[in-house]
């Protein structure tokens, strides 16, 4: 058996990422005591996200052809983020808060992808495009009043 398990091994592969998620919301206290209050929350969410990579491949099982690829992906999303938790007063300056958030939002993007060697160059683009209901965090918090 002479399979070859080293098939990529003399790549290299580059990539970056860049993304921005914006969120507001207004907060309101359904009940509180002098030390702990309750609060829910809601308001708009937007996100924009761009990765790409690259990689290129010496081929050496049968020639030494190159093989390259690249890949991308543009994405950005608009929703609502809906908030609950629960806030300790503990001094009168500084308190203690966990939360919970879910987010329903619409997302689209658009993935490309392009492989290369000597002989055919493929391209493929793709665009979805879909609604999303789930969990979008759980947050731990001290906050300090002045």
């Amino acid at each position: 058996d002479t399979s070859n398990t080293d098939f990529w091994s003399k790549g290299n592969e580059n990539g970056n990422f860049v993304g921005i998620t914006i969120n507001s919301q207004y907060i309101a206290y359904l009940l509180s005591t002098e030390d702990i209050g309750f609060y829910i929350g809601s308001g708009p969410t937007f996100s924009f996200g761009n990765w790409e990579k690259e990689s290129k491949n010496d081929n050496s099982i049968n020639t030494p052809n190159e093989y390259s690829s690249s890949s991308s992906e543009n994405s950005f999303s608009i929703g609502i983020d809906i908030i609950a938790g629960v806030e300790w007063l503990f001094n009168k300056d500084m308190s203690l808060s966990a939360e919970y958030g879910m987010e329903f939002s619409y997302r689209n993007s658009t993935e490309k992808y392009t492989t290369n060697n000597e002989i055919v160059t493929h391209i493929q683009e793709q665009t979805n495009e879909s609604f999303n209901l789930g969990s979008s965090h759980i947050n731990f918090g001290i906050s300090v009043y002045f």
